[in-house]
């Protein structure tokens, strides 16, 4: 993949939004991640991986663990990102990042399944130019309060490119489709 850019940032020429610290706190909390070594359960094995590595990808883990906050009246999303990056620039996969990125995670002892956004049926709207980012979202249960979150992010990426991964918890504003949605495991499916 090429991309030609100017070498100024976008951000550079975007306005800061002027946010309170009281509006802040209502939008959401980034959760302190610290690194953690691999358990048993965090390793996974991709189903492309011999497509990935024929690309001159390489698998590139990273394993992180926090501690859940208080989760209180509303409801409350867990979302895991991964961006990729290439020299502090956006690096676009195509057809989408949830091809090549997986997030396996506990919450104390209980395995959870992250849904990935967008999923493996929504790429198509970028017309094929790829996309920089992937979210994993879980909607938390309040008992999860105080429970140790652990997560291992995986990604198939060339040697220069990095996933910065951040974890964030935010109270559910927006209204989701009413439709089912699939279990997404068809995001990691071969293809």
């Amino acid at each position: 993949m090429l991309e030609v850019r100017p070498t100024d940032t976008v951000s550079e020429r975007v306005p800061k939004r002027e946010v309170s610290a009281a509006q802040s706190a209502k939008l959401g909390l980034e959760l302190r991640l610290t690194p953690q070594p691999l358990a048993d359960w965090m390793d996974i094995l991709f189903a492309d991986a011999d497509r990935f590595e024929h690309r001159g990808f390489k698998k590139k883990s990273q394993f992180w663990a926090t501690t859940l906050p208080e989760i209180d009246g509303g409801t409350h999303i867990l979302a895991i990102s991964v961006r990729l990056r290439k020299g502090g620039v956006e690096w676009r996969y195509s057809p989408g990042v949830v091809e090549i990125a997986q997030v396996v995670a506990h919450i104390g002892e209980h395995k959870v399944q992250l849904i990935p956004v967008p999923d493996a049926r929504q790429y198509g709207n970028t017309q094929k130019m790829g996309c920089s980012w992937v979210v994993y979202k879980l909607r938390l249960n309040p008992e999860w309060s105080g429970h140790r979150l652990q997560f291992a992010v995986h990604a198939y990426l060339p040697e220069t490119v990095e996933a910065p991964v951040e974890a964030w918890v935010v109270e559910q504003w927006w209204k989701e489709s009413a439709r089912p949605l699939g279990d997404s495991y068809y995001g990691d499916a071969p293809s």
